[in-house]
């Protein structure tokens, strides 16, 4: 029996105490891959992302949902939340992570928010409750166990790949990772301090070998920390800040996790060519990027030679 098909059901919270209680013959290098991550998945998280991307949408795309509880909090989430970003705004990552806190509570009243957002919240909570969250944690009960078995196979060479290339180890405690039906645009996103990721299993974008590089490209976000620091220095010391992309990290981000995706899962084309976000995104930006950070993902030089390589080239 294939160990997707052992796990009928991941728990909501799957920490690698709990897969290990469900699975119990699985070899050692699996039983690491499992621990790299902490899969959660939140009720009170699914629905502040929910609320956020129905709040972004015309209001002829929404999900149809006249309830009155459900229409007030959709206008709260419209005039307090959608002009600041999930990822840079320190009060929605307060809220996430006080969400994340509260677990199964049956109100949000233990997150302790101001009076209009827990309002919100608790009105919202039984329509999304009965008209899509068991459809939604489906989603994210098959997410979940989609990737059990790339883990399984490619988790621990991937990750040890990861922590060469960014010269910064994995952490020793599992990543905590939220699967919500929606999330970013871009269809996850992390924050920092504490690493927190969020991925969007409703989101064509994150499935299948795409959804995998995702997962660790977001992890790769807690990774990067010296990347971006040398790339800073070298730009200020060649004056080239301005003349330069500000998500050059981003792409370097992206190339470096998907030639290590690339080399360690058979047949694997990484997510920035299949989703083009080299021509779209960064069409002057592969070249270099390939020229300075393949020779040292072959073994050739250190992190800072390939940072000085790059922005050599710019």
């Amino acid at each position: 029996m294939r160990f997707s098909e052992r796990l009928t059901q991941p728990p909501a919270r799957c920490t690698r105490r709990a897969f290990l209680a469900a699975v119990t013959a699985l070899p050692a290098m699996a039983i690491d891959s499992l621990a790299l991550f902490d899969f959660r998945r939140n009720f009170w998280i699914n629905l502040h992302h929910f609320l956020y991307a129905q709040a972004q949408l015309d209001a002829r795309d929404r999900e149809a949902e006249a309830a009155e509880g459900w229409t007030a909090a959709i206008a709260y989430y419209n005039e307090h939340m959608i002009s600041r970003s999930l990822v840079d705004d320190p009060d929605l990552i307060s809220i996430k992570q006080r969400l994340s806190g509260i677990g199964d509570s049956a109100t949000a009243a233990p997150a302790a928010f101001d009076a209009g957002l827990e309002k919100a919240l608790d009105e919202a909570a039984p329509v999304y409750r009965e008209h899509w969250w068991a459809a939604h944690d489906r989603a994210n009960a098959a997410w979940v166990q989609s990737q059990l078995p790339r883990l399984s196979d490619h988790g621990a060479a991937v990750a040890g790949a990861l922590g060469r290339a960014f010269d910064f180890p994995w952490p020793a405690e599992p990543m905590h990772t939220e699967i919500s039906f929606a999330a970013h645009v871009n269809g996850a996103y992390t924050t920092l301090n504490p690493l927190f990721i969020t991925i969007a299993s409703g989101d064509a974008r994150e499935q299948g070998d795409l959804g995998f590089e995702i997962l660790f490209h977001e992890a790769s976000h807690g990774l990067a920390g010296k990347l971006q620091r040398l790339l800073a220095l070298e730009l200020a010391a060649h004056a080239k800040n301005k003349s330069t992309p500000s998500s050059l990290w981003h792409a370097a981000l992206f190339y470096c996790v998907g030639e290590v995706m690339r080399r360690n899962v058979p047949g694997y084309v990484p997510y920035a060519e299949q989703q083009e976000l080299w021509p779209r995104a960064w069409p002057s930006l592969r070249r270099p990027l390939e020229e300075a950070f393949k020779p040292y993902l072959d073994g050739t030089g250190d992190l800072r030679s390939a940072v000085r390589n790059l922005v050599s080239q710019l």
